[in-house]
């Protein structure tokens, strides 16, 4: 995020670049590919969801989990960071953490944006416009209504038995730009009252010659979201979680905020 998003890697810069370029574009290509039918979600990210197994299941609610996104190109891994993620999607706040500790949080409440690094100086700002649960990262959370349920399968990272939904989401054309197909996967977890399901891991994957959307199909690569670790959706609930210190300080910031540039 240029961003609360700033995690670890195990390839420093281009490496972490591209992974988060590639994971946003799963999301951006989904909002461009609206025009086409079959085509009308995002990029899963992590939640609780209401549903029937065989359909496509609604997600929302509150959550705290540590998240890992992993890239992989030709089936080996290229690039993987982590970091903590706490959001409520009734209020719409949500709070990123860092390995270092620092962290990025919106509290909707008096609609501000915290920046707190790992010295404990803080900045708030004020975003440009209204959260909405059509914004990231909320968004992050729909999956396509065009999925379908594919039975019972263990999620690629946390081989956790799930049930997986699945849609390939059409190659297009924009502006010239020839986008490629996006074979889309989401597998998510019946809780213990069979009334909700909880996001284990989601995929994105695309297959090119070259460079991605130049038709061919030597090369593949992949961004994976891990959200099993540490799902806490009680965590998510308090709004504690997004509350700053009274002992923490923090100085206004004139810095012009978009909920898109965050993520």
């Amino acid at each position: 995020m240029g961003t609360p998003v700033s995690p670890q890697s195990t390839k420093r810069g281009s490496g972490k670049v591209k992974l988060q370029l590639f994971l946003r574009s799963c999301l951006t290509n989904m909002f461009k590919s609206l025009m086409l039918p079959a085509v009308l979600a995002i990029l899963a990210f992590v939640s609780s969801c209401s549903a029937a197994l065989t359909t496509p299941p609604t997600c929302g609610g509150t959550w705290c989990a540590t998240v890992k996104e992993i890239m992989y190109t030709n089936e080996t891994i290229s690039s993987s960071h982590s970091f903590d993620m706490c959001m409520d999607t009734v209020s719409l706040n949500w709070k990123q953490t860092k390995p270092d500790g620092s962290y990025s949080m919106l509290n909707t409440a008096d609609n501000k944006l915290y920046n707190v690094n790992a010295r404990g100086k803080c900045t708030v700002s004020v975003p440009q416009g209204v959260a909405d649960a059509s914004q990231m990262p909320f968004s992050f959370m729909d999956i396509d209504s065009a999925a379908h349920f594919q039975g019972q399968a263990n999620s690629p990272d946390s081989a956790i038995d799930s049930s997986k939904y699945y849609h390939n989401r059409p190659s297009y054309s924009s502006n010239g730009v020839k986008l490629p197909a996006e074979q889309m996967t989401w597998y998510v977890l019946p809780s213990s009252d069979d009334a909700t399901f909880q996001m284990v891991e989601t995929t994105c994957g695309q297959t090119y010659g070259t460079t991605p959307g130049d038709g061919g199909t030597s090369s593949t690569q992949s961004g994976n979201r891990d959200f099993s670790s540490n799902f806490d959706a009680a965590a998510g609930a308090d709004s504690a979680t997004y509350t700053v210190p009274e002992s923490l300080d923090c100085e206004s910031s004139n810095e012009e905020v978009t909920f898109a540039s965050l993520f």
